[in-house]
């Protein structure tokens, strides 16, 4: 069977108090290598740029990937 590729995104919303809002999340574009994942810092860093003017009232609260593992 074919294996499914790792997604892995940012998670965007808002926290108040102690309750957390996600709002919105978008993936990041990365490549594997040994074992490991590299982030893509233009692309990313023009995703964070236009998520930020369309959504300026939103945080970024962290991140996710897809998959059975986590990647350190």
């Amino acid at each position: 069977g074919q294996q499914n590729p790792r997604v892995t995104g940012m998670i965007a919303g808002f926290v108040s108090g102690r309750t957390a809002e996600i709002l919105n999340t978008f993936e990041l574009k990365t490549t594997e290598v040994d074992g490991g994942v590299c982030l893509s810092r233009e692309f990313d860093q023009e995703r964070c740029a236009l998520f930020t003017q369309v959504c300026p009232n939103d945080d970024i609260l962290g991140w996710y990937s897809t998959g059975s593992e986590p990647i350190p």
